[in-house]
């Protein structure tokens, strides 16, 4: 046998940099986080209003929206609330954040 008849072999892989390295992990992390904490609709989540609104203000914008309060939140302005359609997005773009959390494994209440 003579050198000619085997294929050459590719060279050692090219190093990623770690912006290529963090740029890969990103992606399933990205997806992780948001498969945990997306909420489903028919489900109970936690409504958290980041946009400095009152509870007053919070209620009417979660009852204008179809969505039952169920309990009031670990913190100040939260609610637990059940609604039949997500409204996750909806919620981001009026500077509130629905985040998946069942009821009965948050805390006492």
């Amino acid at each position: 046998m003579n050198a000619a008849s085997f294929p050459e072999l590719p060279g050692p892989p090219e190093r990623l940099s770690l912006r290529q390295v963090l740029g890969q992990a990103f992606v399933p992390l990205a997806v992780l986080i948001a498969t945990l904490i997306w909420p489903v609709a028919g489900r109970t989540s936690l409504f958290v209003p980041f946009d400095g609104s009152s509870p007053a203000r919070s209620v009417a914008w979660l009852t204008g929206h179809g969505v039952r309060i169920v309990a009031p939140g670990p913190t100040p302005r939260s609610f637990f609330v059940f609604s039949s359609t997500s409204l996750f997005l909806r919620g981001l773009a009026d500077g509130k954040l629905f985040i998946a959390m069942p009821f009965a494994g948050c805390g006492n209440r």
